[in-house]
């Protein structure tokens, strides 16, 4: 527990150390110099995942990095959710930095929502119904603009192995969007933190880039049957690696 505590601080003094930084960011996209701001969050981001995953001694194993979109080509990234790791993971692997459909808890957390509203993350409610609605339109203008979304379909953390129904929400905004969707297969993130009553453990995590899956273009059936297919694309990915 004692490493639990020493981390929770070294985060947010890190957090508190990158304020300057988080100042300019939020100065350049005053300013209208959106291609600066991205690029300073872009650094900035980088470094934190990197010196977040070294501190939590947790090593990423990438697979499929063949089946990366070209940076430029909007895309819904869909991955499974086990564990709060799973946000620096995913934005250690996908590079340059794009906005996550979060839950409105982790948009109320001090100086960490400051840097998820620059990077134009998204905060829904599942409790509200309305809500939700609203942020998946607001990913579908992301998409429009030309910007990927990541998101995790299966809504909530599994703080384990297990697998939690995928929701029809990627799918649904990939379509409209007319984009693709890249599933990705996230294993082991839970061993870190929740595995171990929240008792911070070294662990391998290994994730694996699948190949793109259509969205447009599809009739009412196989749109209804698409986050069942996602699903079980990832489960079969992730328990090929065990």
């Amino acid at each position: 527990m004692l490493r639990t505590l020493g981390w929770v601080i070294w985060l947010f003094g890190y957090l508190v150390s990158r304020l300057p930084f988080y100042w300019k960011a939020k100065s350049l996209q005053k300013k209208g110099d959106i291609a600066g701001k991205e690029a300073a969050v872009d650094k900035q981001v980088q470094l934190w995942t990197t010196r977040l995953l070294h501190h939590l001694k947790t090593r990423v194993i990438l697979e499929g990095v063949e089946n990366m979109p070209p940076p430029d080509e909007p895309v819904v990234f869909a991955c499974n959710h086990q564990s709060f790791v799973d946000i620096p993971v995913i934005l250690d692997v996908i590079r340059p930095v794009r906005p996550i459909l979060a839950r409105t808890g982790i948009g109320k957390v001090p100086m960490l929502s400051g840097w998820m509203n620059l990077i134009g993350c998204i905060y829904v409610d599942r409790d509200d119904v309305r809500a939700s609605v609203a942020a998946l339109r607001e990913g579908e203008a992301i998409l429009e603009s030309g910007r990927s979304m990541i998101l995790f379909p299966d809504g909530t953390r599994s703080k384990g192995d297990a697998m939690g129904t995928f929701e029809p929400g990627a799918v649904r905004m990939a379509w409209k969007a007319g984009v693709r969707i890249i599933p990705i297969a996230i294993d082991g993130t839970w061993k870190v933190l929740e595995g171990n009553d929240y008792k911070i453990q070294p662990a391998d995590v290994r994730v694996t880039i699948l190949p793109a899956v259509e969205a447009k273009d599809l009739s009412k059936a196989d749109q209804k049957a698409l986050p069942g297919r996602l699903e079980e694309m990832i489960r079969e990915a992730k328990d090929r690696a065990l």
